[in-house]
């Protein structure tokens, strides 16, 4: 009986840019600018910004990587 083998997809986009630690970083980084989309800074653009480039990041790799992404974007 053949059986198939199912990787992953080859990391593509911004994935592809940080496919390895320094994505995990940059989630972390991205966590970080989030407080100034709230009072006293009230730069509101960084909000929507940080959530589309951490989407950008989780896509394309494996789930507990990108698990681990939104973890660290979640403690920054």
């Amino acid at each position: 009986m053949n059986q198939r083998q199912v990787s992953a997809p080859a990391p593509t986009g911004a994935s592809r840019f940080a496919s390895g630690r320094s994505g995990a970083v940059l989630c972390f980084l991205l966590g970080l600018t989030m407080p100034l989309a709230f009072a006293p800074f009230n730069a509101y653009w960084v909000a929507p910004l940080a959530l589309g480039l951490s989407a950008l990041l989780w896509r394309g790799i494996p789930l507990s990587r990108a698990l681990l992404r939104g973890w660290l974007f979640g403690l920054g």
